[in-house]
């Protein structure tokens, strides 16, 4: 089993390095070596989902990111598990 976190603390226990976290910070456990959408699941109350493409060009073509600041956007996205209701 393997765990993809949000934050970690690197420590030194007996002469090894470690990373430290804490259990609300594991984001997704999944099997295997890689992660996919097939073999993950959310830790704790939390769901996956897949954002759709929300960048906006310029009209001489210079793509602007949707956090690059100005006025917020909302954000749209496909609900792809959610640990209270399974796999969709």
């Amino acid at each position: 089993m393997s765990v993809h976190f949000d934050c970690a603390l690197q420590v030194d226990y007996e002469g090894k390095d470690h990373t430290l976290i804490r259990d609300e910070d594991i984001l997704l456990v999944y099997n295997g070596d890689e992660l996919t959408l097939a073999e993950c699941e959310p830790a704790w109350d939390r769901i996956i989902v897949k954002v759709a493409s929300s960048s906006e060009a310029t009209s001489s073509g210079i793509v602007v990111a949707p956090t690059s600041g100005g006025e917020a956007k909302a954000s749209e996205g496909e609900v792809r598990f959610c640990t209270l209701c399974g796999a969709f």
